[in-house]
Formats: C-alpha cells, structure tokens, sequence
C-alpha cells in the first residue's frame, strides 16, 4: 500500500517534518511504501518547508519579539524559476527571473516567542512582522509571500504597519510609539504613509472575519491568554481600530467583515488596505507550492494531522483540507490528534466515510506528559491504524 503522511506540527512537541518522519516509517516498518511532505499552511515551518521545496536558500534578520527586544528570524529566498506553475499564478506580478521571499510571522510576533505567563493580546506587537517584510525587500525580493499562522498578537497589524512608516497620533499630535491595543485608547487618527514594499502574498490559516462570534477576539484570542470576559473588549477596540485604518487608508467601513480579516489578529487586513496585499488561504499556497494533488493521486492512504483537532481546526487549516480533498479524490485519510474536541471529530467524520478521527493520547493524560511522549505515541497510533489494512500491501 502508498501512504503519504502530511502532517502539520503538533505544537510543543513535534514539528511537521518529525510528525511525517515518525509515520512515515512506521508504514515503512510494516512493510508499506511512504512519502513523507511537512505541512505548513501559514504557520511555524512555513518558511523553512516552502523555501527547502523549491531549492532556495535561507537568510537572516535581527527584528523585535512581541513584548519588545531582539531575536533573529529567518526567511527564505526563492528563485521565481524554480516555482511550479501554478505558484507562479499567485503571484502574477512576479518577473520570470525574479525573487520571492518566503516568511513567517511566527518567527517573528509568534506564539511560541511567548512565555505562557507572559501573554497578554493587549500588549504584545506585531512591530516585528514589519521589520521582516523590510528586510526582504531590503534583500532584493520581487514579492513577499507571508504565512501569519502561529502569531501571538491581536493588534490588527497596527504594529507591523508602524515598523513601515505608519504614524498613529494622539490628540495632542503626540505619537505612539508601540500602538499595542492596550494603547488605543489613546489614538485619535493615524497620520504618514507606508513605505514602498514589493507586492504582497498572504498566506492565512484560517477565513474568520475580523469581529462577532467567529473573529479575532472570541475565536482566537484566548489562545493567546485574553482571559474569556474581556473577549467584548477587545472586539470592540478591534471594530474602532479597523475604522480608523479603512478612513486614513480610504477603504469602506465594513473591512472588519471580509474573509481573512481576522487571521492573525487582523494583521492581513492590515496589509490589504496599506498595500494592497492579496490574500489567500496557506494551504492554497501550500498545495500550489508541491504539486499536492499529484501526490495525493498516488497515495492508497493519506495520513495527515496536528496537535489539536477543535472548531478552529473546521475554519480552514491545513490538515482538515487535506483531510477532506483526499477524500473528495476516493483515498482512506486517517486524521490523528494530539487532542480532539468531539463536536469538530464528528462534523469531519461526517463529510465522508472514508476519514477516521482519532486522538494520540489516553483520556485524560496530562500534558507534559504527552509532550514527551509524542513520537512514541504518534508512532503506535500509525501502527494500530495501518495494521487491519496489511491485506492491502501489495496494492
């Protein structure tokens, strides 16, 4: 039997690259081929798979960590040649013999460059994210394709776009320096124009809009420590914030609606009405980028998965896609979770018969100790699911 594992991280423990290797050979030890292709679709690793996919190289950049100092990031370089078609397609403004920079907001205003006691939406900044876009197009890039997965801010991108040249202003005429949501309150207008940048490609993870039940605040935002009673504030100061950046940047009130408007805080809203940015789902980029469907074709069974299987899990992200287009193409998927929340099991379960859901870890297992025990776990979950199908090895 062929089996293609795609899995996305499971955060805290394993990359996609060790998740794929890990069910990739346990396959292989029951005697199956595999192939093996990490899956980012806008997230941690974004950069790093993209940029090793199309041959290009890696380069470096010190920017700002969400609550201020230094780290060094790193984004990739790409030769527009060396991309397939239909990547080439996304980003129509690129010259035939020109470069594409490959980055990730979560090396920069991630989620992971937090510690756990220390997040706090209404304080951290995107400023970093800014500094990054400048320095790949400081380095010769021709476009910017940018995953926002992973990110640890909710500041609707006000401080990636104050990194560019944007100005948000009291009413004394006093500027903000770190315009963090904490600080809106104090913004009365924004002022100054965004530097020049290369055309810009988002890659979002998920499709909420910006504001209501579904967006930035109540979805997502206490992932990153917004304690659940303060969810109507910060959704309110959203709303206001998105008003003041459609009125300088002269877009339509309702930007706080469109589709991708919430992923990452708001910050591809952002860079939508500063630049013009266009947006698309990662795993769009992603499928376009390795020639996905081909590789599915191949497979008799798709292994996919991440840490959490939720509701926000059915919004967009990258393994219930491939979860779901495998089986639109009549292949087994079997779907495996560090954790699985019950209603999004058997909503994904039910699109299709040919998709099985299941959690890696026993019933109540406590964290730290699934964390350390991930490979194996991961490893005996492949085992006990490819195990009935031996009859089918020489498929």
């Amino acid at each position: 039997m062929r089996v293609l594992a795609i899995f996305d991280k499971f955060r805290g423990s394993l990359s996609a690259e060790e998740a794929c290797r890990i069910a990739a050979d346990a396959a292989r030890g029951l005697g199956h081929e595999a192939a093996a292709l990490p899956l980012s679709d806008g997230g941690e690793g974004f950069a790093a798979i993209l940029t090793g996919a199309a041959g290009g190289t890696a380069v470096t950049a010190e920017v700002t960590l969400p609550l201020g100092g230094k780290t060094t990031a790193t984004f990739g370089m790409v030769e527009a040649s060396a991309l397939p078609g239909p990547a080439r397609d996304l980003l129509p403004a690129l010259p035939a013999e020109g470069w594409v920079a490959v980055l990730e907001m979560a090396s920069a205003s991630g989620l992971s460059l937090i510690l756990q006691d220390k997040r706090d939406p209404w304080a951290v900044s995107s400023f970093g994210t800014g500094e990054l876009l400048l320095a790949a197009a400081r380095a010769g890039a021709d476009a910017l394709l940018l995953g926002i997965g992973g990110s640890g801010t909710a500041d609707l991108g006000c401080g990636a776009l104050a990194a560019l040249g944007v100005e948000f202003v009291r009413k004394d005429g006093t500027r903000i320096e770190r315009p963090v949501p904490r600080r809106w309150p104090e913004v009365a207008r924004l002022a100054g124009s965004a530097v020049n940048l290369p055309p810009i490609l988002v890659a979002a993870d998920v499709e909420s809009p910006l504001c209501g039940p579904c967006g930035a605040a109540a979805l997502f935002a206490p992932q990153k420590g917004l304690p659940v009673a303060e969810i109507p504030a910060l959704d309110s100061a959203l709303l206001r914030m998105a008003g003041l950046l459609s009125k300088h940047l002269g877009a339509a009130d309702a930007v706080a609606n469109r589709r991708f408007s919430g992923a990452a805080g708001g910050i591809g809203l952002a860079l939508e009405l500063a630049f013009r940015a266009r947006i698309v789902t990662g795993f769009d980029v992603f499928s376009a980028w390795t020639d996905l469907d081909r590789k599915i074709a191949a497979a008799d069974l798709v292994l996919t998965g991440e840490g959490s299987l939720d509701a926000g899990s059915l919004s967009g992200k990258g393994p219930v896609r491939i979860a779901r287009r495998a089986a639109a193409a009549g292949k087994r998927v079997v779907f495996l979770a560090g954790r699985v929340e019950e209603a999004a099991v058997r909503s994904l379960a039910a699109e299709s018969p040919l998709v099985t859901v299941a959690a890696i870890t026993a019933p109540g297992m406590e964290q730290a100790a699934a964390f350390a025990a991930a490979p194996e776990l991961l490893r005996a979950a492949v085992e006990g699911h490819l195990v009935p199908l031996r009859a089918l090895r020489g498929k």
